[in-house]
């Protein structure tokens, strides 16, 4: 299923259209995830100047095997009811039951990437997520000086191994991911990781790692 999208180049100016991908079902079509995963899809390239850009739009993932269910929502932070009306309507024309599969809400194709890439390796988003938040601590004693922008969980195809990825204003960086991290997170936040929530979308991101840290210290106090 595609969908068209409006495109208006940055540097010159230039309008264009592109047909995109609506929804991926990763297996009956592995080469669109494969696309997905490469940067491809959300690429786009002016045909008047040349200048590259990362566009979003609205997508859906399916994973079939994995029991996972993605939806891309570039403009939910200002349009929540909207998109969770889309959402209800989405689950209720599906022809199998969601009741046991992991529903996500991601802001951008950054985030859905870093998602599939969570779930291919086996790993717990909601843990994921916390180790990211402790992470920045490191982080902040390593680069001082650097003002992060974001931060992803990240495969390292040179290694093999788990990493997140720092984007700051001037650079991309790897920091391992630490399993004493990981163990720490599933032994402090054992009651609220041994009840995950399936069959309802959810944001699972930075802010909700946050969020969960400060309900945890309030219940501390």
């Amino acid at each position: 299923m595609t969908q068209t999208v409006n495109l208006t180049c940055p540097v010159c100016n230039h309008q264009s259209t592109r047909q995109v991908n609506a929804a991926i079902n990763a297996k009956t079509h592995p080469h669109l995830k494969q696309e997905l995963l490469e940067g491809k899809t959300f690429l786009y390239e002016c045909e008047q100047c040349g200048a590259q850009r990362v566009i979003n739009f609205q997508m859906l993932y399916h994973d079939p095997d994995q029991r996972l269910l993605i939806y891309l929502a570039p403009g939910y932070v200002n349009n929540k009811e909207q998109t969770l009306e889309i959402l209800d309507d989405l689950k209720n024309r599906q022809p199998v039951s969601l009741d046991n599969y992991h529903l996500r809400i991601v802001l951008s194709g950054a985030e859905l990437l870093e998602k599939i890439q969570i779930f291919d390796q086996h790993f717990n988003d909601y843990e994921v997520e916390l180790v990211k938040l402790l992470t920045d601590g490191i982080f902040s004693k390593e680069k001082s000086g650097e003002t992060v922008k974001a931060r992803y969980f990240y495969m390292d195809p040179k290694s093999k191994s788990a990493k997140i990825m720092y984007t700051t204003d001037s650079q991309q960086l790897l920091v391992d991911f630490h399993q004493s991290l990981l163990d720490f997170v599933k032994n402090k936040f054992k009651k609220e990781l041994q009840q995950p929530q399936r069959g309802e979308f959810q944001l699972v991101n930075y802010t909700w790692a946050i969020e969960t840290v400060s309900k945890d210290t309030k219940k501390d106090q």
